[in-house]
């Protein structure tokens, strides 16, 4: 029943803003189930300009926030969004309730359903290369994560993008890993990479819970 009432939502939302088009990422994996107490936030693909346009009018303080992004946004869109909803989240309000989280959207494609994955532990930077160098100097990792848009980077080390699922993650000492990422992928990319990573990636293997999105 949850599951019906987030796709209810999502195919009215669509239908009300026929001048814009959404279509959320697909990936084959699953997810978390729908949550009955939340608000939705959309991010459309404006089809002239290629750009995000938000509606975050109908955010609830008290609920949790489910955001539908379109799969076709550059991650150069996307980001900044992120940005802006973790700082209204945090916002000071006297309607805020303890406990209450944001969720991004997908289509999940191995059962046919919305699913949805958990954003609050993760925080975002988008920075020039050379910006994120500094950081890297300060805040040494055991793996560094690179996905571009023709190779993927393990410690420097380059696969095809073809490749990347066959990285042997597990045959890794168990450490930290740092995930970066070419803010010219798409949303779609981001979406498959992370929820992908998620479901490969060894329990010994812990993912740093700052992401890196280069200009």
């Amino acid at each position: 029943m949850k599951q019906i009432i987030i796709i209810c939502s999502i195919i009215i939302g669509l239908i009300s803003c026929n001048d814009k088009s959404l279509q959320l990422p697909q990936v084959p994996l699953s997810g978390l189930s729908g949550n009955m107490n939340h608000s939705q936030i959309w991010v459309f693909y404006n089809q002239e300009s290629a750009q995000a346009d938000l509606n975050i009018n109908n955010t609830i303080s008290s609920t949790d926030w489910i955001i539908n992004i379109d799969r076709r946004l550059a991650l150069s869109e996307v980001i900044p969004i992120f940005q802006l909803i973790k700082k209204k989240r945090t916002k000071k309000s006297i309607h805020n309730v303890e406990g209450m989280q944001n969720f991004l959207s997908y289509s999940d494609t191995y059962n046919k359903e919305i699913a949805l994955f958990s954003m609050d532990s993760i925080q975002y930077i988008m920075e020039s290369q050379a910006d994120i160098a500094k950081i890297e100097q300060r805040i040494p990792c055991d793996y560094r994560l690179v996905f571009c848009q023709e190779v993927i980077e393990l410690n420097q080390r380059e696969f095809t993008i073809d490749q990347w699922k066959t990285i042997s993650l597990d045959t890794l000492t168990p450490g930290q890993i740092q995930l970066h990422f070419d803010s010219k992928l798409t949303y779609q990319d981001y979406m498959l990479y992370r929820l992908t990573l998620n479901d490969i990636l060894p329990k010994e293997m812990i993912v740093e819970s700052t992401e890196y999105f280069i200009k």
